[in-house]
Order: C-alpha cells, then sequence, then structure tokens
C-alpha cells in the first residue's frame, strides 16, 4: 500500500512536502532496529521496519496526498475503507492459516499441498467478499479492455 500511495504523490509532483519522509523514517528505523535485534534478532529488524512504516511513512503519505491532492473531506471515509480492507486481510491470513494448521502430509506433500491452498483459499474469499463491489467491477472492467486490446 505504501508503494500506492508513493506513486500517487510521485504523479502528482508532492515532492516538496515530502522530502523529510524518508530521511525521518529512515532515523527511526535505524533507531528501532538498534534496540529490537537485541531482543528478536532478524525479526526485530523486519518488525522494526514495518512499524517505522506504518506508524511514520503511510501517514505522512496519505495526509499530503489528501492535503494536496484528494478532497480532505474524504480523508475519513478513505481511512475507514483502509481499516477494513487491513481487517479483511487479517481475517483471510489467519482462516487460511488455520485451515493449513490442520494438514501434515509429510515434506514435499505438505509443502505442494499448503501451497496449492496458500494459492486458492485466500484467492476464493477475496473473491466472495469482493465480487460486488464498485472496485471488482471496475477492475474486471479494465481487465476486459486490456485482453481485448492483446487480441487486435
Amino acid at each position: 500500500m505504501n508503494a500506492l500511495f508513493t506513486t500517487y504523490k510521485d504523479a502528482a509532483g508532492i515532492w516538496h512536502q515530502d522530502r523529510f519522509r524518508p530521511i525521518i523514517n529512515a532515523g527511526v528505523n535505524l533507531i528501532m532496529n538498534l534496540i529490537m535485534v537485541q531482543f528478536w534478532g532478524i525479526y526485530g529488524v523486519l518488525l522494526s521496519t514495518v512499524i517505522s512504516t506504518l506508524i511514520i511513512s503511510v501517514p505522512w503519505v496519505i495526509h499530503n496526498l489528501f492535503t494536496y491532492l484528494f478532497d480532505r473531506a474524504e480523508l475519513r471515509k478513505y481511512i475507514i475503507r483502509f481499516l477494513i480492507y487491513i481487517l479483511m486481510d487479517f481475517i483471510v491470513c489467519v482462516f487460511t492459516y488455520f485451515v493449513c494448521s490442520f494438514l501434515q502430509f509429510g515434506n514435499w506433500l505438505d509443502l505442494l499441498v499448503k501451497g496449492v491452498i496458500c494459492c486458492l483459499l485466500p484467492n476464493m474469499l477475496f473473491w466472495l467478499m469482493f465480487k460486488k463491489t464498485n472496485e471488482f467491477k471496475m477492475s474486471k472492467g479494465l481487465f476486459k479492455r486490456i485482453l481485448k486490446r492483446k487480441k487486435t
């Protein structure tokens, strides 16, 4: 999601307002890396990167986008929708993990079956959750137009 926000920011030319974000994010990330690596090793480094991105980079970019590009009145609606999508992602992840935790076949067969489940189950769940949304319908229409162009 951060890459999507950054792409919008770059396309809109909002560079000046965003000039300190990478430096501050990197500084906080470095400090958190040094602290968390002592407790959790490499997992602490990964976790600190995720946390610094979520608490500094993403809110900063969203603020800039809704201050200089989009209608500020839509910010609350967007954040609520964003949080709902995160919750849906979390539910799908937990459900997929729960289903895979019951399966024990052996080394390679286990990996193969769980890999297939991890590819199919989340996508089916996302399809069921989003198939009636406007975003899904728009994406489906865009996909059809792209396929038509490829055929000609």
